[in-house]
């Protein structure tokens, strides 16, 4: 429901008490509705970032220092590279939202970094993307989800989007979940 100013609101629709065989603690839960999109573009804004590199159907980023300070949305029908050496900080509450795979294919001796210096990083978001999308040695850091005024839940989510990963680390992450892996 919205109410009469026209914002979002989030309504709680359900609770359910759980706990985990062969531990004592029991657990609430709460689940909300909100009628709020995950995106508003998704035609995507790749013309706001100079330091996007785009060949073709391939986007690549990297390598260095980035910071976003806004949401990075990839369109579909990219691919879109983060390559080998890249810091991605993502701060004032940004994410990146992708509709394309989305490959990160750093190496043990130059990991990729999706980290957020101010605590307010969203993430990465990738979703019904045509394609599998790749992670290998990428390391998550210092990502914040836990306002309930936020849409998402984890600090990586995919969406009707298929994905391996493998040699990453997620590490003083604050969310619901850490990975969110939802028809894939």
């Amino acid at each position: 429901n919205s109410n009469s100013e026209g914002a979002n609101v989030s309504q709680l629709v359900g609770k359910i008490r759980y706990s985990v065989i062969g531990m004592n603690e029991v657990y609430d839960q709460e689940f909300f509705y909100t009628d709020r999109p995950l995106v508003s573009k998704k035609d995507g804004n790749l013309d706001k970032f100079n330091f996007l590199r785009i060949e073709g159907s391939d986007i690549y980023v990297g390598p260095g220092n980035i910071v976003l300070a806004d949401d990075l949305i990839v369109p579909e029908m990219y691919k879109f590279h983060i390559l080998p050496g890249t810091n991605i900080d993502l701060i004032s509450s940004s994410k990146i939202v992708s509709y394309s795979p989305v490959i990160m294919r750093g190496n043990s001796d130059s990991r990729i970094i999706v980290q957020s210096s101010d605590g307010t990083g969203e993430g990465i978001l990738v979703l019904k993307a045509n394609g599998q999308s790749f992670m290998d040695f990428v390391d998550f850091s210092n990502q914040n989800l836990t306002d309930s005024s936020r849409t998402l839940t984890s600090v990586l989510t995919f969406y009707e989007s298929d994905v391996i990963i493998e040699n990453s680390l997620f590490n003083n992450n604050s969310s619901e979940d850490v990975i969110n892996i939802i028809k894939s």
